[in-house]
């Protein structure tokens, strides 16, 4: 009989959330447990549970978000119509409300929605929804809820601006004890109704809003000693003892392939510890508390109001590090992104050719043109999938790589098509950002010309309004005396050789090897890169120019050691193709070290800014409300042209031009806390390692623990660098005050724009 009391409530409300992705960077395309067969078993047997629990009276739903384009209508159509059908008939408006499973929202492409340029965003929406393929939303789906579970927890705050537009005004992302996270370590702690509702997400830098579910994982069960039970338990108890009771919402979101739904199989443990035996005994652990009511996140919004507001100022994401390390530190994740661009760029200059000519018979040729702009578009929102730039360490697998390239040399090919259609030309002509071009104040700067027009960098100008202007006559000044006026006393950095950690903590700089030739401010250096028992050695040339106090120009060439493959682990080789030296743990082409540091209790800011044209920024703050004094690495900056640090007083901003090898999240850093100071150093184009973060969430740390022994995708990028070649020009730009000022980054747009002259 169930007590009065209880149905009054409060209640915990558990929500199921299942993550479908059939297109992996482990796993390939094969019907057996090595590809595509895993998802079909695992998630048969969810449906099978589901149908199981329903039938035996326990009104537990499923929560589907699922991918449009690779699984929906590839990968599921022609090898798993059964689960498409069958989760339709789970979540049709015909099936008893109590037991019907909802349908959220993922993206099209299981993509890098934070990296996309509002072209591709937009494109991805309105494919998501219903497309010529039949895989959209409203083309398979009776309803489905505006809540985004976005891929791999990727978020930007343009999303604040961007998604509430589209119609989807709600988002979830993990909130957990575990390194496979998105913001737990980045706020203080949230309270217990905080942690478990929903609260508004807010930016103060960009307009709009979102309503924020948080969500957790298996790894969160475990770090509550194995037991959901224990842990809903432990949460009851809490909110009894609050002054105002109210609702609690946990959702367990994890991957639908995942072997946890399954069942671990473990032998005497899997009886003991029910949770981790599948999701039927984990649901049946928790079916008779009298207390616990079985929701979907849609339907708990419905009911339930925000209970608080948050910002969240990083670019988040699941991978190591809580960042976007995992998708942007590979070497082949530069080359793949540097295309991405290329293509970008044409289609830009190609979109301003056909608006410039508005009558005639250009009618006809924009409407060709522009049909070859949309593929082109296409082409790129399917390269931009997550799974092309890989959760997998530390290589990437060499089909799905082989895939991306695919797609993004062709979206490449089309978009210069469409520029020599519309009649571009390679005139020395320079095109600039979208936001710059829009800028009604003149620019004036510095750029990168190659040197098959003699090289170095020039100074130009670019009037109001303008989206292009000639580099003929350019004033190089790379062989000038410089400016005469002092430097001013802001940020003074050191620039780094090229080096390597390898094997065992050695660190490995060639500085004693460089042959430096330095006239005025121009300053030359090339040496030999070499680790023991190398193949071959590398080498590196860099040629730094300061034309003027507080900007310093370089362009580096780095061939990196090429090693034999060494330590990898077997079965992820198999399932990568590849192998690997496992003794590579860090490379740093040029890092950067700042020689300012930040008061512990006002630590650095990091400001950036994104391809949807946004600038926004977070503190390293972590040391105040967490145990991470030293942070190993630091990647939560999408970096569209340039990204900064500052410590308040004074700081440095340095721009990545888009011409040769360049990349959405280029700029790894990391920090520390020595004597009452915070230390930071950027690592442009490198990749950091060491020690995941503390979470302040965590109960036990048992779940931490555990992801740490056997999470794939924790381990360095550095093995993908082994003998490869990467060719950069960076500008570093030195600034007074919390941030660089407007004109500084327009300065730095201008500096990472493309020249189209050959």
């Amino acid at each position: 009989m169930n007590r009065p009391d209880i149905e009054a409530g409060p209640h915990i409300h558990l929500a199921f959330r299942f993550h479908v992705n059939f297109y992996h960077s482990y796993r390939g395309d094969s019907l057996d447990e090595r590809g595509i067969g895993k998802d079909i078993r695992v998630i048969t047997g969810l449906l099978d549970d589901l149908d199981r629990l329903n039938a035996e009276g326990v009104p537990v739903r499923g929560t589907w978000d699922i991918e449009n384009y690779y699984s929906l209508e590839k990968m599921m159509r022609e090898h798993a119509p059964q689960l498409v059908s069958r989760i339709q008939a789970r979540s049709s408006a015909d099936r008893d409300p109590a037991m019907r499973d909802e349908i959220e929202v993922m993206s099209y492409n299981n993509g890098l929605i934070s990296a996309c340029t509002p072209e591709e965003f937009q494109m991805q929406c309105e494919l998501l929804r219903t497309n010529t393929g039949g895989s959209g939303l409203d083309d398979l789906f009776d309803s489905w809820e505006p809540i985004l579970r976005p891929q791999e927890s990727m978020y930007t705050p343009s999303f604040l601006r961007v998604y509430p537009d589209e119609g989807i005004q709600n988002i979830s992302l993990y909130y957990s004890a575990i390194p496979f996270n998105a913001f737990s370590t980045f706020v203080p702690p949230l309270s217990l109704v905080e942690r478990y509702n929903p609260l508004k997400l807010v930016s103060p830098e960009v307009d709009g809003s979102m309503t924020l579910l948080p969500a957790y994982n298996h790894g969160d069960i475990a770090d509550h000693y194995l037991s959901l039970r224990r842990w809903l338990k432990g949460m009851y108890r809490d909110l009894s003892k609050q002054d105002t009771p109210r609702d609690l919402l946990l959702i367990i979101d994890a991957d639908a392939d995942d072997e946890f739904w399954a069942g671990m199989r473990i032998p005497v443990l899997s009886r003991v510890v029910p949770s981790f035996d599948g999701f039927y005994r984990l649901v049946r652990s928790v079916s008779d508390l009298p207390w616990l009511q079985f929701t979907t996140p849609g339907a708990y919004l419905a009911t339930h109001d925000t209970v608080g507001e948050i910002s969240i100022g990083q670019d988040t994401a699941d991978g190591s590090f809580d960042g976007y390390s995992s998708w942007a530190e590979k070497w082949e994740n530069t080359q793949l992104w540097s295309i991405i661009q290329e293509a970008r760029d044409y289609a830009e200059q190609a979109s301003r050719l056909l608006r410039s000519d508005e009558h005639g018979e250009g009618r006809k040729r924009r409407s060709a043109v522009q049909k070859i702009l949309n593929e082109s578009c296409h082409e790129r929102v399917l390269a931009l999938s997550t799974t092309h730039f890989g959760m997998a360490s530390p290589v990437m697998n060499t089909t799905r790589l082989a895939d991306g390239m695919s797609h993004a040399e062709r979206a490449r090919d089309l978009a210069h098509t469409a520029w020599e259609q519309a009649g571009g030309s390679y005139n020395g002509t320079l095109r600039v950002s979208p936001s710059l071009a829009e800028s009604e104040e003149e620019v004036n700067g510095y750029i990168r010309l190659p040197d098959v027009i003699g090289g170095g960098f020039c100074s130009v100008t670019l009037p109001p309004g303008k989206t292009s202007i000639s580099a003929v006559g350019c004033r190089d000044v790379s062989d000038e005396v410089p400016a005469s006026r002092d430097r001013p006393p802001v940020a003074s950095f050191k620039l780094s050789l090229p080096w390597i950690s390898y094997g065992r903590g050695r660190t490995l700089s060639e500085q004693k090897y460089a042959a430096v030739a330095e006239v005025e401010r121009r300053h030359h250096v090339s040496g030999h890169l070499a680790v023991p028992g190398c193949v071959a050695a590398g080498a590196f040339q860099r040629k730094t120019y300061e034309p003027e106090a507080g900007r310093t120009f370089l362009e580096l060439s780095v061939k990196w050691p090429l090693t034999g493959d060494y330590g990898w682990d077997e079965r992820k080789a198999r399932n990568l193709d590849r192998r690997w030296d496992h003794r590579y743990r860090e490379v740093a082409p040029v890092e950067i070290l700042p020689s300012f540091t930040a008061d512990v209790n006002r630590p650095f800011c990091v400001i950036k800014h994104n391809y949807f044209g946004d600038t926004s920024r977070y503190e390293l703050n972590y040391h105040l409300f967490s145990r991470n004094a030293t942070v190993s690495s630091i990647n939560n900056h999408i970096t569209n042209s340039w990204v900064a640090v500052s410590n308040g007083v004074q700081g440095i901003l340095i721009a990545q031009h888009t011409g040769l090898d360049n990349n959405f999240a280029f700029c790894p850093m990391r920090s520390w806390i020595r004597n009452g100071r915070q230390y930071i150093a950027l690592n442009p184009f490198g990749t950091y390692y060491g020690e995941q973060y503390r979470y302040p969430t965590a109960v036990s740390g048992l779940g931490r623990t555990l992801a740490l022994r056997t999470a794939d995708q924790l381990d360095s990028y550095a093995p993908s660098w082994n003998g490869r070649n990467l060719h950069i020009a960076l500008a570093i730009f030195e600034f007074r005050g919390a941030e660089p000022s407007s004109s500084l980054q327009r300065e730095a747009q201008l500096f990472s724009s493309r020249l189209y002259y050959r």
